[in-house]
């Protein structure tokens, strides 16, 4: 009994001792895990990993492709000769060759007949000249200087009906007279060169017959072989009371 009751206490107290190294052992992981956690915290964060950095990236689109076009339908008619099924050619009938061969006629001259004795001449061409078709210039006559009324194609002709003013001196006084004119009728229809050959009585009508001469008359132009042409012209003008005669 003693010896039970003694090793039941030796019992005991080994196993209190071991829970108190537990214990210890347990304090001193704890202070040495919250003794390290301070420095756990304050190391410095991980360096995150650097991109390379290169050129830059061009980035294009793509067009997209363009849709092909729908063809064109096809005719129904087109359609229908297609399907239709293609006739053979007929054939060419060969050549029967049962046909027997033609022999040809032989042409044989008669000795009989003379030779001909005619002869027909070669014919001989003569060349002719071909006249020329275009006509020679008509050389241009050219008149110069002055034309008398006889060497004119046709006499002029007079295309004014006027008749020169009565001056008022002379009506008043009762004056008849006339006045004997040369000028000169150009070919541009125009009078130049007026010269007063005759008054009679002088110093009433002959200032009334220049004005009436560049005025009033006008003459055809003369020609010379068809050509204008200016000629002389004498004219005598009379004053009556009564008007010009």
């Amino acid at each position: 009994m003693g010896e039970a009751v003694g090793s039941q206490k030796q019992f005991g107290l080994g196993e209190g001792k071991a829970w108190a190294l537990a214990i210890v052992i347990a304090l001193v992981l704890n202070l040495i895990f919250f003794g390290l956690m301070p420095g756990l915290m304050t190391r410095a964060p991980r360096e995150q990993p650097r991109m390379a950095t290169g050129d830059p990236v061009r980035i294009e689109r793509l067009r997209p492709p363009e849709p092909e076009k729908p063809r064109p339908p096809v005719p129904q008619e087109t359609q229908q000769a297609a399907s239709q099924p293609v006739s053979p050619m007929p054939q060419a009938n060969a050549p029967d060759a049962s046909r027997p061969d033609i022999a040809p006629v032989p042409l044989e001259l008669n000795p009989a007949l003379p030779p001909s004795s005619v002869s027909f001449p070669a014919p001989e061409y003569k060349t002719v000249p071909l006249p020329d078709a275009r006509p020679a210039p008509v050389p241009a006559v050219a008149h110069q200087g002055l034309y008398e009324i006889s060497e004119l194609d046709a006499p002029p002709r007079r295309l004014s009906g006027g008749r020169p003013v009565y001056p008022l001196r002379a009506k008043r006084m009762g004056v008849e007279g006339s006045v004997k004119v040369r000028f000169i009728w150009t070919k541009e229809g125009k009078i130049r060169d007026i010269q007063i050959l005759e008054a009679d009585p002088p110093g009433f009508f002959e200032k009334s017959a220049k004005e009436y001469l560049d005025k009033i008359l006008r003459l055809s132009i003369g020609t010379k072989d068809g050509v204008p042409v200016d000629y002389p012209m004498t004219q005598t003008l009379h004053f009556r009371l009564g008007g010009e005669e």
